[in-house]
């Protein structure tokens, strides 16, 4: 009997290991940037609602003009409001959020870019943004209260050709 339970145990150990491994896996390669391999120089990352800032790792210079594609969704509070995709919520559903955490005017869970000292500005679920002075792409949720948002945005983000 001994013996049966301290199988079990061990089982129950190594169960335990495995989907820590998993966890541990399925977050790595869903915070890891893929980089250029794409069509196109396509670069994706996943911009987390618990993220800051995120840096998109793409060619940069004055004048460049990147085409942007978003999907997924996320919340700004787990517990009182639905997801939503990275447009953001609704007018309506926006008013009905404390308003002290947006980064910009936009509604709550916009995604936001911003190239290096430049200002925010909203992308949503995309279009093509031109990066006037040649600074880094960063990527965030419209939300700076964190702890209490959940989900994510995968994010591809492709510089344009003849820019």
């Amino acid at each position: 009997m001994a013996d049966r339970k301290r199988r079990l145990t061990v089982w129950a150990e190594i169960a335990t290991i495995l989907a820590f491994i998993i966890t541990a896996v399925a977050l790595i390669v869903t915070l890891t940037p893929r980089s250029p391999g794409g069509a196109g120089g396509t670069t994706t990352v996943a911009v987390g609602s618990r993220d800051g800032w995120v840096g998109v790792p793409v060619p940069h210079s004055a004048g460049q003009k990147y085409s942007i594609r978003a999907s997924g969704d996320w919340t700004v509070d787990y517990r009182n409001f639905p997801k939503v995709g990275p447009e953001g919520y609704s007018e309506s559903i926006d008013a009905n959020i404390y308003q002290g955490c947006k980064v910009t005017g936009d509604t709550y869970a916009t995604l936001l870019g911003k190239f290096d000292n430049g200002s925010a500005f909203a992308v949503g679920s995309g279009g093509v943004f031109s990066d006037k002075e040649g600074g880094g792409l960063s990527l965030r949720i419209n939300d700076t209260c964190l702890s209490d948002n959940e989900g994510s945005v995968s994010v591809d983000v492709s510089p344009r050709a003849g820019s």
